[in-house]
């Protein structure tokens, strides 16, 4: 059997959980943040191009940009929410 495989543990002297995910868990935080940022704003400039180019087409100019803002801000909350739930392990939609 290979290094630290095995239910036996192994040769591996760490526990499960033990000093490396420690390590770790300052990073993950960084990446759901981060994760979150780039969530937010990549969805909010979508609906701002978007509404600004209907705007151009259509000549209804700032309403198409206002609901292009309104659409990304909800889509990236959606989206963070969806990152979220998958780093913290998720849950169904009915809470169980």
């Amino acid at each position: 059997m290979a290094r630290g495989q095995g239910e036996s543990g192994g040769d591996d002297p760490r526990p499960e959980g033990g000093r490396g995910s420690e390590e770790r868990r300052p990073w993950r935080a960084f990446a759901l943040v981060s994760g979150i940022g780039v969530e937010l704003a990549a969805a909010v400039l979508a609906g701002v191009y978007l509404g600004r180019w209907l705007d151009r087409l259509w000549g209804t100019s700032p309403w198409m940009l206002l609901v292009g803002v309104l659409l990304g801000l909800a889509a990236g909350i959606l989206g963070v929410v969806h990152l979220v739930q998958t780093v913290m392990g998720g849950t169904s939609r009915d809470g169980r």
